[in-house]
């Protein structure tokens, strides 16, 4: 659930009422892990001072209101070979589509310096006019190309104020300050896929966001192993002395630093505002995410590249009292504490492969029958999810609540939503589910008269 103080709240939070009232035994896994997510994103973009973002909302209030721009824009992407999709507006409360939008934007990117090229003085447009022609030679564009872009741009129309002030901020990030805007962009797009990618990592002993600024011996103990989840979470992430020289921009930020050289004052300011942004991104993260949480550290054990370690026994001993509801019969519950020394070192049990779920892995494992009451605990333990699912099966119902609607029953809602989420999960649709041969089910003609007269039927029932 959300971590706002409505829902997790120590006091009058709808957590703290459930454990209290109906649920004693309720697991504290953490807050919605994809909210966080979305913060730190935000932190990690924060050192930057919006120059990125405010192109892209500028970008697109400039397509979305005028219809000769969006056109203009789509032709030259035509003429370019390149796909043209209307430029988009990220989400503010949704902080990584910011990384989407930035790179469609990046798609675009010669589209966009050959559009706004022709909104620049005379003066100026002999200046980035090299620009322009490397742009088009890349493209291979020829006489006919090359000469309906200029009549493109010879096309003379009235704008607001706003307008033209907004085409000014647009034309001094695309053309007159590109280097500072690519080097962000390109920044990006190389750090906030982690962030994206970034799902229940807590527990992995895998710092990989970490490795991108600070030096890999700082994330490793005197045992040779990276550090755990609450070491990490005691880590000095501000210490100059634990950061990297070159910290992780990416590839093509990385080429835009060797061509204008390290004396370049983007180069020297981007590269303060990269470690700025490191630091602030990894310690949101090191504060908001359950680094020590013992209810993740006892799930970490049922992953089963754990095997071979006796750390494990006594963190499964664990999940008869963390999931009473689980009812194990007196000669599972008997068996239980050999079951877990006997797993511990079992190295013959079927291999997982990447790609395969640790849930699905269990179910191989309790059709051997060698750990029914481990497997029963451990299948029951993995049942809960975590990120959005929570919301989306609210979206669901944006599909039945209508005005006309109205006077709909909650179970009639409820059914509703429970076919929806089924088909949804099933991945068809209502039509594919549903298809039926006529010639071997052929129509209930009585069934389709009771439908038909069902309305009537009931309303003179209420009355």
């Amino acid at each position: 659930m959300d971590s706002c103080a409505v829902m997790r709240g120590s006091k009058n939070g709808l957590e703290k009422k459930i454990r209290d009232r109906r649920a004693p035994h309720l697991l504290d896994i953490d807050g919605d892990s994809c909210h966080h997510l979305h913060n730190a994103s935000k932190k990690l973009c924060c050192p930057f001072e919006r120059w990125v973002e405010s192109l892209l909302s500028d970008l697109h209030t400039d397509h979305k209101w005028s219809a000769d721009m969006k056109d203009g824009l789509r032709e030259i992407c035509s003429i370019f070979g390149i796909h043209f999709s209307r430029p988009e507006c990220y989400i503010p409360h949704r902080w990584l589509s910011v990384l989407d939008v930035s790179l469609e934007t990046l798609r675009m990117w010669d589209a966009l310096v050959m559009f706004y090229y022709a909104f620049l003085s005379n003066e100026d447009k002999c200046t980035y006019k090299d620009i322009v022609s490397a742009i088009l030679q890349k493209r291979e564009v020829q006489g006919t190309g090359r000469a309906r872009i200029k009549e493109l741009g010879n096309r003379s129309k009235n704008f607001t104020n706003e307008g033209k002030m907004r085409k000014v901020r647009i034309c001094k990030k695309v053309l007159f300050e590109d280097k500072k805007t690519l080097l962000e962009l390109h920044f990006y797009s190389a750090v906030l896929p982690m962030l994206k990618h970034y799902v229940l990592l807590f527990q992995s002993k895998d710092p990989k966001f970490l490795s991108c600024f600070i030096k890999p011996e700082k994330l490793i103990n005197s045992k040779g192993r990276n550090l755990s989840g609450p070491k990490m979470k005691l880590l000095d992430l501000t210490s100059t002395e634990a950061h990297l020289a070159a910290p992780f921009v990416g590839s093509e930020a990385s080429s835009l630093l060797d061509q204008l050289g390290r004396e370049h004052p983007v180069v020297k300011a981007f590269k303060t505002k990269v470690i700025q942004a490191y630091t602030s991104c990894a310690g949101d993260l090191q504060t908001k995410l359950p680094l020590d949480s013992p209810t993740l550290r006892t799930l970490s054990c049922l992953d089963p590249d754990a095997r071979g370690s006796h750390h494990i026994v006594p963190q499964l001993q664990k999940l008869p009292n963390m999931f009473p509801d689980v009812k194990l019969n007196e000669l599972e519950r008997a068996g239980f504490q050999h079951e877990i020394h006997r797993y511990a070192s079992d190295m013959t049990l079927p291999q997982m492969t990447e790609e395969a779920r640790v849930d699905l892995w269990w179910n191989v494992v309790r059709k051997t029958q060698r750990y029914p009451a481990l497997c029963k605990l451990a299948l029951s333990a993995l049942c809960p999810f975590h990120g959005p699912q929570v919301e989306s099966a609210f979206s669901v119902m944006s599909n039945i609540l209508q005005a006309k609607d109205a006077n709909l029953s909650v179970e009639t809602y409820e059914s509703y939503q429970v076919v929806k989420y089924n088909l949804k999960a099933m991945q068809v649709s209502a039509i594919q589910h549903y298809s039926r041969k006529t010639k071997e089910s052929p129509v209930n003609v009585q069934l389709c008269r009771n439908v038909k007269r069902s309305p009537k039927v009931q309303s003179s029932a209420q009355r």
